[in-house]
């Protein structure tokens, strides 16, 4: 298998365009009845890749997108009822892609320009508030005691006495 047949196939798989590629425009002219699908193909688009671009365009432009190829279909054109209509009510029937913006922030300045101030402002008096909270706790927190009620003693690991022998385990 080719890679073109293999991207085609691919293509095919592909059902969130089926309502869309596969509704039906009009007549057509002869014993079937004209699909989006085989007027895209007859115009020499490739109907997945077109309805790909429709859906990542807002509806409006979409609409006028699809009316514009479908006036050029030779001899169908005026098969199609309200062209216009048609057109929009189609685009309608494509999922909407979901398009993410991605930034690149490539320094605290651009970071401080994508968040507004009063928000930078808030989240570092925050920062702030939480650091000044927590050495005020640390500093104000009694010394830890020992059972006999006198503070405990630094814990350092015990001196062996050299005078005493090691025990052997």
């Amino acid at each position: 298998m080719t890679d073109s047949k293999g991207a085609f196939a691919s293509k095919c798989l592909d059902k969130s365009y089926n309502a869309f590629l596969f509704s039906v425009l009009g007549d057509g002219g002869g014993p079937a009845p004209l699909s989006v699908l085989s007027a895209l193909t007859r115009l020499g688009v490739d109907p997945w890749e077109e309805a790909a671009e429709l859906s990542r365009m807002n509806a409006k432009a979409a609409g006028e997108r699809l009316a514009g190829r479908l006036a050029t279909l030779p001899g169908h054109s005026d098969l199609i009822p309200n062209l216009e209509v048609t057109a929009h009510r189609l685009v309608d029937l494509i999922p909407r892609a979901t398009v993410f913006v991605q930034t690149r922030l490539s320094s605290p300045r651009t970071l401080m320009s994508a968040v507004s101030p009063p928000v930078a402002i808030l989240s570092l008096s925050v920062g702030c508030l939480i650091v000044i909270v927590s050495l005020l706790m640390a500093q104000s927190r009694p010394a830890p005691m020992r059972p006999g009620g006198g503070p405990a003693q630094s814990a350092e690991a015990p001196r062996l006495d050299r005078t005493t022998p090691a025990v052997a385990q």
